[in-house]
């Protein structure tokens, strides 16, 4: 299964982008805790513009077994 992660950015980025899209591979046991393993790493690093939304689809092949939004509220 794959899980497509796009982030969209505060601002855009030194290219001109302002959403990147980031892809992972894992089984279907582990796919949802590999994204979210990846986006609170993400939201920690102090070092990357800030995400303002991720919008997560993980697909089967080529169908869609779920997706969802995560707008991060930071402190």
């Amino acid at each position: 299964m794959i899980a497509e992660i796009r982030e969209y950015l505060e601002k855009p980025s030194h290219s001109g982008k302002r959403y990147l899209i980031k892809k992972i591979v894992g089984t279907k046991d582990n796919i949802e805790k590999k994204a979210l393993e990846y986006m609170n790493a993400r939201m920690n690093n102090k070092a990357f513009i800030r995400v303002i939304e991720f919008k997560v689809v993980i697909k089967s092949g080529k169908y869609t077994a779920y997706d969802w939004t995560y707008k991060p509220t930071y402190r």
